[in-house]
Parts: C-alpha cells; structure tokens; sequence
C-alpha cells in the first residue's frame, strides 16, 4: 500500500505535464500587469485630454458640429474635370 502511494507521489513530483500551464499563467500575468500599470501611468492625461476635446473643437470652428454632408453634394467638387 505504501509501496504504491510512493509511487504516485515520485510520479506526480517528476510530472511535467502541468508545467505549460503554469508558464500561461505566468504570462497573462504578467501581461495584465504591464496592461494595468500602462493604464494607471497614462490614464490621467487621457482623461485631461479628452475634457479638453470640447473646448478645442470650438476654437477651430466646429461649435455647431461638422457641416451636413448631404445638404449640397456638389459643393465640394471641381467644376472641370479634365
């Protein structure tokens, strides 16, 4: 009885086969670590930059939203074409 649980024990220790396993989790880990710090490092500037949004839109000209596109289709065409 004892013989056998030796066995399994030596066998499960010298066992690789949960080791590729263990490398991907490592892995994502680590990925979602960097992921995580990237976001923590420039997500504040992102935020800043994305309130300035409005506020620089309407100092270009664009208070109103961008022109109708289908309100005159020929407007922006050249009138000769060759």
């Amino acid at each position: 009885m004892f013989v056998n649980a030796r066995a399994r024990v030596a066998q499960f220790l010298t066992c690789e086969s949960g080791a590729s396993t263990i490398q991907w989790v490592i892995l994502t880990a680590s990925c979602m670590a960097i992921t995580l710090s990237m976001i923590a490092l420039i997500g504040g500037d992102a935020t800043d930059l994305a309130g300035e949004l409005p506020s620089s839109m309407d100092d270009i000209g664009y208070a109103d939203g961008f022109p109708d596109a289908t309100s005159d289709p020929d407007a922006n065409r050249d009138q000769d074409p060759g």
